[in-house]
């Protein structure tokens, strides 16, 4: 993957939601991201689990790093979510989540993604489905 587009996808995930809650990249490559989660501190609920909300904002995250996972993106594309669907399979456990979402097909301007959220023991935690808006300016 070229480093501009590397560059660009830890400009994602570094943002202040993905700072906030300490999300990194794992890797990247062509239609596809891994991005990494702990399970504390500002993730966790006030019943000390994670929250839901922060789950969703991994599956978010690392759908936007895939969807710009692609080396034909201009530097004046733009993109933003327009649906996310989310079913919760269980509650997570160990000290981190882990993302990882893939393009299951990109049109002209939408990239549809399905994203897969685990545990460190690859316990199956959340499963998403995102539709994101991309318009690309084509280099």
């Amino acid at each position: 993957m070229e480093e501009s587009v590397l560059t660009r996808i830890r400009h994602i995930i570094g943002g202040n939601l993905g700072s906030s809650l300490r999300m990194t990249l794992e890797s990247a490559s062509e239609d596809r991201c891994i991005v990494s989660m702990p399970t504390d501190g500002p993730s966790l609920n006030a019943k000390k689990r994670v929250h839901g909300g922060a789950i969703a904002a991994l599956i978010d995250t690392a759908a936007t790093g895939a969807a710009w996972a692609n080396p034909k993106l201009g530097p004046n594309a733009r993109g933003t979510t327009v649906s996310i669907s989310i079913n919760y399979q269980a509650s997570a456990q160990g000290p981190l989540l882990r993302a990882e979402a893939r393009v299951t097909r990109r049109g002209r301007s939408m990239v549809f993604l399905e994203i897969s959220v685990t545990d460190m023991h690859a316990a199956a935690i959340a499963h998403g489905i995102v539709s994101y808006k991309l318009e690309p300016d084509l280099a």
